[in-house]
């Protein structure tokens, strides 16, 4: 779906979170769940009829969760013991999904081994994470990862709504020039179909009204 909703800035948004839901509020008139990515970072904000547009508490609120997967063991590990493993070992963990997400498969750049992981590129042209498992090298693109990582965002939103949503909406605070933003998009809506959703976007713009 190309469904884009108008708000307000990014710039030290992520200093306002609470914030911003009340941007929100204003700007989502379908009041569906919201995800919305800072980094590594991931919040979730969902409406209430009485309060409008809340921090999910069970997604640690106004401090998110890290959207990081670890292939140290057969059993992937997700979110914050992901990123445990990754501070003690650096090895066998996947991050950066949006970023990752938002890059040309013919402009990959070099990375810092030090990420965790690398990026490379399948017969297909396609970009794919390069892991290091429990087991060997393995290939797997990002669009799947990060279905793997919305499956467990919508599972925490059915908990709290008591049913799973029909759609999900994504805000970006990073921001990204023009190419890079529909390469995320596509990305997103690729892996919302993997994980059986639909999803619209909240769009960006350069304006300060959410700032602290």
């Amino acid at each position: 779906m190309d469904n884009f909703l108008n708000t307000s800035s990014t710039i030290g948004a992520y200093l306002a979170l609470s914030h911003f839901a009340g941007t929100l509020d204003k700007i989502v008139p379908s009041k569906i769940p919201v995800i919305a990515f800072y980094g590594d970072l991931s919040f979730i904000y969902i409406f209430d009829q009485v309060f409008g547009y809340k921090l999910l508490d069970n997604w640690n609120g106004e401090y998110g969760r890290e959207n990081y997967i670890s292939f140290d063991e057969e059993r992937p590990k997700f979110f914050e013991k992901a990123a445990k493993i990754f501070r003690s070992t650096c090895s066998s963990v996947v991050h950066d999904m949006i970023k990752v997400l938002s890059y040309s498969p013919n402009e990959i750049p070099l990375l810092n081994l030090t990420l965790g992981y690398n990026i490379t590129k399948n017969r297909k042209n396609q970009i794919v994470f390069r892991i290091n498992t429990f087991n060997g090298i393995k290939r797997a693109s990002p669009t799947l990862l990060m279905s793997w990582l919305l499956k467990r965002h919508i599972k925490a939103i059915e908990q709290k709504l008591g049913e799973k949503p029909d759609e999900i909406a994504f805000y970006i605070f990073d921001e990204f020039d023009t190419p890079a933003k529909f390469r995320i998009q596509n990305g997103l809506k690729e892996s919302c179909d993997l994980a059986e959703i639909e999803c619209s976007f909240v769009e960006t713009l350069q304006m300060e009204s959410i700032q602290m």
